[in-house]
């Protein structure tokens, strides 16, 4: 086991789990980049509009959740997409 400790000689970052989720999750981020770019979307304000797609209205904090975003994040691209008439919002739903 000791070639999954970072802090052992033995250790073999190839095999590391997390070295491999890393890798992937760093090619999946560079692609969906590549691929939004001309559509003028960044990954959090695609996956905001993926959530809104499949679920309808939903809570900014299910949004959050969801896309794996901040808080914060998604409050901001919510409210450029009900100025720019994408989205509406009720009560506390978008």
């Amino acid at each position: 086991m000791s070639q999954y400790n970072p802090a052992s000689p033995d250790f073999i970052k190839e095999e590391f789990p997390f070295y491999g989720l890393a890798r992937v999750y760093g090619v999946y981020t560079m692609e969906m980049e590549r691929a939004l770019k001309p559509v003028g979307l960044d990954i959090p304000t695609w996956r905001t509009l993926f959530i809104l797609n499949e679920h309808g209205s939903s809570s900014m904090s299910e949004i959050s959740l969801h896309a794996i975003a901040k808080l914060s994040t998604v409050t901001k691209i919510v409210y450029r997409m009900k100025s720019e008439g994408l989205v509406e919002d009720r009560k506390s739903n978008v």
